[in-house]
């Protein structure tokens, strides 16, 4: 990451703190960015903070595995999340008198970022199938999901319906439908997949996640 000196001028640089915001939770593609900054910056001053932000290692782009045709998407490293919660935090600080209050702000900022990022996500759940094995829906009935195997394709998960793979872009698509809406329903299979239910039990098995019993019954961001 660049010297201290140069913080400043890097986050006073237009669309530097826009990129970081549309980032701070979720990975996003580059025509996603343009569609959300096009009333901020133009797509060509988009496409030099992008190559400006990667250089100094605010944020990086990745490949998105098994997309078809090919493609990526950007996301912040933990310098870019460093530097957005900072951002935050400095504008969030009322009365700068006390130097300790921003790193509050910043220790807590930084947790959420944490909390919401998709590779962090995807960790926690593969532990969380490692340690349970069988994932209970949360329907009345109750029914029972055994995890067959775990792998970078995704879950393969057995019913009695059968064995299938729910693929880890099935879950991230899941995932960030509830972070943007706050709340998932058990049977929105547009929102993640024909194993909706499936999804949101396992979902559910994350610390900041809840779920409303009553009907219908959903999940939603603590």
């Amino acid at each position: 990451m660049t010297d201290t000196s140069n913080f400043f001028k890097i986050i006073q640089h237009k669309g530097t703190r826009e990129i970081l915001f549309q980032l701070r939770i979720l990975p996003k593609r580059y025509n996603q960015l343009k569609y959300e900054l096009e009333n901020n910056i133009s797509a060509r001053s988009l496409d030099f903070r992008l190559s400006e932000l990667k250089k100094i290692e605010i944020i990086k782009q990745i490949e998105i595995p098994n997309s078809k045709p090919p493609s990526s998407e950007y996301i912040l490293t933990p310098n870019g999340r460093i530097m957005e919660s900072l951002i935050s935090s400095l504008a969030n600080l009322k009365v700068p008198e006390i130097p300790t209050q921003l790193f509050e702000n910043f220790n807590h900022n930084l947790s959420n970022l944490e909390k919401y990022n998709w590779n962090v996500i995807w960790i926690q759940l593969q532990k969380i199938c490692e340690e349970k094995q069988v994932i209970e829906t949360l329907s009345p009935k109750r029914k029972k999901n055994l995890i067959e195997n775990i792998s970078s394709e995704g879950l393969t998960v057995s019913t009695d319906k059968g064995t299938r793979l729910i693929s880890i872009l099935l879950l991230r698509q899941a995932w960030e439908h509830l972070v943007k809406d706050g709340k998932l329903l058990l049977n929105e299979h547009e929102k993640s997949t024909y194993r909706s239910s499936f999804i949101c039990a396992l979902l559910s098995e994350l610390d900041y996640v809840g779920i409303n019993n009553k009907h219908p019954i959903s999940i939603y961001l603590k």
